[in-house]
């Protein structure tokens, strides 16, 4: 939680939570990773501003990627049984780089590439293989202001900023190290977004997927370079089976998905966010005290969790209840909620969020 927790007798608890879970905090540190050989562009102490170049990287450019699990119908962790190519391999047009023996032997089925590059199998633990092309340079542009504090060439940039933060209810996979990209909206809070309406690259983007996200389209979206997928929720049964990097901000199952947080990630669409490869959460740099940074603050920020609240809990055992709040146990920072059907449970502030939603059944109900 965001601050210090004060008791204030007349207005309530002094918070300082961003609406909706959205944290705003101050000063804070983050790596920017790298992903290759580098040429940093600036110096431990300087300050950067929003369109500086941080640094260049060399690196490979993704012309194209096949996913075994679609295409063979085999699990991500056996993929590599069916690999025909080995890593960093000169490949033309053409050439078989996967195949799956079938019918006893009698038949086989083949991943043809339409690319000619080098073989990349960084990512054939999720069923994945990549053709990138030869060297290029490419360059890491901030869309954020702040502070260089260290560079780290063996890891990465670290910088000081304002970030914003928003919890992951889950995430399937273990990351190997921070994710850096940019954000991408495909769609809004009642659709579902279709692959064929798609850009054909997502290469260095994260991705929201909207409210509810199908296998066959995270599978495809990966299939075109998206690094991480933000969902509001998915099937538990559909996540576990994904081998690939994807984060859940709501819950298991088709539910809604509120719109404030789609506004919040709207108006941060184009810029970069971490998600940190030890924390279920996502960071977005916005700047030191910058103007986008005042806006949010103004927009999403609240200075109170006040006696009468509507609030949502975000604690496993109470996860979801809408209720209002009651009392405050000046002891312990626990709040005690009302919910629905008259019944009552206690809870930590940090567990909290405002609920304000125009459907809520609190708002009429009769007890």
């Amino acid at each position: 939680m965001l601050g210090q927790i004060i008791l204030n007798l007349i207005c309530g608890f002094l918070v300082n939570i961003i609406h909706k879970s959205i944290k705003y905090l101050s000063n804070k540190e983050i790596l920017i990773p790298f992903g290759g050989k580098i040429r940093s562009c600036v110096k431990s102490g300087q300050k950067f501003d929003k369109g500086d170049v941080l640094f260049e990287v060399e690196g490979r450019k993704l012309e194209g990627a096949y996913s075994l699990v679609g295409e063979l119908g085999v699990k991500p962790e056996k993929a590599l049984d069916f690999v025909t190519r080995i890593e960093g391999e000169y490949i033309s047009k053409n050439d078989v780089i996967a195949e799956k023996i079938v019918s006893g032997g009698f038949m086989s089925k083949r991943i043809i590439s339409e690319h000619e590059g080098i073989v990349d199998l960084s990512k054939i633990r999720m069923g994945y293989i990549n053709i990138l092309s030869e060297l290029v340079n490419k360059s890491c542009v901030a869309t954020f202001s702040g502070i260089v504090k260290d560079i780290d060439f063996s890891r990465g940039v670290i910088v000081q900023n304002d970030i914003c933060e928003i919890p992951l209810f889950f995430m399937n996979t273990n990351l190997e190290e921070n994710v850096f990209g940019q954000l991408q909206v495909l769609s809004d809070a009642e659709s579902v977004p279709s692959s064929r309406k798609m850009q054909d690259s997502f290469e260095g983007k994260v991705v929201f997927a909207g409210r509810f996200l199908y296998p066959e389209l995270a599978m495809e979206l990966f299939r075109r370079g998206c690094e991480f997928i933000l969902v509001s929720s998915m099937n538990y049964d559909d996540l576990k089976n994904l081998n690939l990097p994807i984060g859940v901000l709501t819950g298991f199952g088709n539910i809604y998905f509120d719109s404030v947080q789609l506004d919040f990630l709207k108006e941060l669409e184009g810029y970069h966010l971490l998600i940190p490869k030890e924390g279920s959460f996502v960071q977005f740099p916005v700047g030191l005290k910058n103007k986008i940074s005042r806006l949010i603050e103004q927009r999403y920020y609240t200075d109170f969790l006040q006696k009468g609240d509507i609030v949502k809990s975000r604690d496993l055992e109470s996860f979801g209840l809408v209720g209002e709040i009651i009392s405050f146990d000046e002891s312990s920072n626990f709040a005690k909620v009302l919910i629905q059907d008259g019944s009552e449970f206690m809870i930590r502030l940090e567990n909290l969020e405002l609920y304000t939603e125009e459907f809520s059944i609190m708002r009429t109900r009769i007890f």
